[in-house]
């Protein structure tokens, strides 16, 4: 046989066998592609009818019903936005909302696996965003109850990426290092463009504000790769606003994040990239009492993903570069920020469960009850544990953690997050909405002890129906 054509011929057979992959593989556009926004007062019709707007509106049904405002942005794998439409369809929103109201704003940054999938038949949207959903009307009774005079906007962002590249079975679950690329990539990218516009507009809002109600307030979550992602796109930002807060070396400094807090969940980077911003931290003497965190890491010890694989994968891609032995730089290096032990803060156990107790949503007169008991431990901080039993959980400091550190890194029982992707245990959901409600108290303690005592009476009420 000719050896020319021996070898062109199975050349030509590479195509065709590349054919089911290339089948499998996520489209690389836009989900939400219309820019007109949908409104509604159904929680299941809400997710049917708008199910391509990129912006939407859940009015609810009036009181604590858990409205909210949603916007989707959405990025290529090259990190550059899809398409600006959206964009200027929620900042135009925004900017409306922002004139006549203050606003809580959530942005959710998913992970690994995971698109802004809405689906072909009503209702098939990816689990996330449904998820994402339930914080949002959460977040808004929630607040309703706590400011009932003057409730804040909710307001969602769900920043949507092709975590999900490929559907085939057995290639998705190899796409782990791939995937963890373009999340840097991407966090690098607009997201960062993103982030700080909504940043820009919440500092707008309260800069002509007084001290004598809630101001508006910024939360940004980030999950797998989503997490490296948004600490890609937030690190140089965190450490400046570190800097001139003027720590090092002096006692009670208060500390500036980005935002009012981001949180990070199961977070798929390495130690290294964490390692400017604790270092800083470390030199300072002490923080200010009534210091609220403004950076949360939560790994769970059951994530086997970024315990396992991870460093694995670290192996080969840090072959070649130098590391010092003297500042443990090749376990910082190879270990993910939240299996990393030096950098561990606290850890959230899970407290005894009574055989057959239900693990759902509580109501809203146990929360406001738990956060008022969360809020005074956490400004007291007399003792190591934070026990919260009407969640089911105990927070915990680790080692010598300066009182009042903002930047949290919380190891996590595996009875709560079994996994890389089963973050939604209801304690687990329930510990993050009272953290996120710790951190947007007010600065001053003259309007924190307001709010208080107005959910102490909304309390009070609810006991007494």
């Amino acid at each position: 046989m000719n050896i020319d054509r021996w070898i062109s011929n199975r050349f030509l057979l590479i195509p065709l066998l590349a054919l089911p992959l290339l089948a499998a593989c996520t489209h690389n556009a836009s989900y939400r592609t219309d820019t007109e926004l949908c409104t509604s007062n159904d929680e299941q019709g809400i997710i049917e009818q708008c199910a391509s707007n990129s912006v939407q509106k859940f009015t609810g049904g009036g009181g604590n019903d858990g409205g909210y405002t949603l916007g989707f942005i959405e990025f290529d794998d090259q990190g550059q936005i899809q398409n600006y439409q959206q964009v200027d369809a929620l900042h135009e929103l925004m900017q409306d909302i922002t004139s006549r109201e203050d606003v809580i704003v959530l942005v959710f940054v998913h992970g690994w696996k995971h698109n802004a999938h809405a689906g072909p038949e009503p209702g098939e949207e990816d689990n996330n965003i449904t998820r994402f959903r339930d914080v949002l009307s959460s977040v808004s009774r929630t607040e309703a109850l706590q400011n009932p005079d003057a409730p804040r906007e909710v307001v969602g962002v769900y920043l949507g990426w092709r975590g999900l590249s490929v559907t085939l079975t057995g290639i998705k679950e190899l796409s782990f290092w791939e995937r963890k690329n373009t999340a840097h990539k991407v966090g690098g990218g607009a997201i960062t463009e993103a982030l700080l516009t909504l940043d820009n507009l919440v500092a707008a809002r309260n800069s002509g504000q007084g001290t004598d109600k809630p101001k508006s307030r910024l939360i940004v979550i980030g999950h797998s790769f989503g997490g490296a992602a948004v600490y890609s796109a937030v690190n140089q930002v965190l450490l400046e606003r570190y800097m001139k807060s003027d720590c090092i070396g002096n006692n009670g400094c208060s500390v500036r994040g980005f935002g009012d807090l981001v949180v990070l969940m199961n977070p798929a980077f390495e130690a290294m990239r964490f390692s400017a911003l604790r270092n800083a931290s470390d030199r300072a003497d002490s923080f200010a009492k009534g210091q609220l965190p403004v950076l949360a890491i939560l790994t769970s010890e059951a994530d086997y993903a970024t315990k396992y694989a991870f460093p694995a994968g670290r192996v080969f891609s840090t072959f070649f570069e130098q590391e010092r032995p003297d500042r443990d730089q090749e376990a910082k290096n190879r270990t993910a920020v939240g299996h990393y032990a030096p950098y561990q803060t606290h850890r959230l156990s899970a407290l005894p469960t009574k055989p057959g107790e239900p693990k759902q949503a509580r109501a809203l007169a146990d929360q406001l009850q738990t956060f008022l008991l969360f809020a005074k431990q956490w400004d007291e901080q007399t003792q190591t544990d934070l026990e919260l039993p009407d969640i089911g959980v105990r927070f915990t400091k680790t080692g010598d953690t300066d009182r009042f550190n903002p930047y949290l890194s919380i190891y996590v029982d595996g009875a709560l997050i079994p996994d890389h992707n089963e973050i939604y245990d209801p304690r687990v959901t329930e510990f993050l909405r009272q953290l996120i409600m710790l951190s947007i108290q007010e600065d001053d303690a003259k309007v924190r002890a307001m709010q208080r005592s107005s959910m102490t009476r909304s309390l009070e009420k609810l006991r007494a129906q």
